[in-house]
């Protein structure tokens, strides 16, 4: 299973960018965006998870509220990082919100391989005829 791989199919087949350059500024309004989305998760959504991460104990507490904390996290980071056109960020960014997200498949239990092959399977067979986001 090769993930990035059959990721670049998918941009491939439906006409996504591949090595776009996160330096380039021909869409200013894009790292506008994405810092207000930072701003967002960092003001508003993430300090009351945070607040209910605070008394988070791995023997007595669910493992939910505690994931969704580090994929946000990451997810804000990951958003600051392309806001500031920062492709070193970005990248560390990507990987720790990758890192997060296989921990939680890894927490509940839930098989990667087998739910990727069927996702990548879905998403190939799909006839894509809005090229909005």
């Amino acid at each position: 299973m090769d993930m990035q791989k059959d990721v670049e199919a998918f941009h491939e087949k439906f006409g996504f960018k591949i090595d776009q350059n996160l330096e380039a500024e021909d869409h200013p309004n894009s790292a506008s965006w994405c810092y207000w989305i930072s701003q967002q998760l960092k003001h508003k959504l993430i300090p009351p998870i945070e607040e209910g991460a605070k008394n988070y104990s791995r023997e007595k507490d669910d493992e939910r509220l505690y994931r969704m904390y580090l994929i946000l996290e990451e997810a804000m980071e990951l958003a600051e990082a392309l806001s500031e056109r920062n492709e070193v960020l970005a990248a560390d960014a990507i990987a720790d919100l990758l890192y997060v997200v296989v921990g939680a498949a890894v927490t509940f239990n839930i098989p990667i391989p087998e739910c990727w092959k069927q996702v990548q399977k879905s998403n190939m067979s799909k006839a894509r005829t809005d090229h909005r986001m």
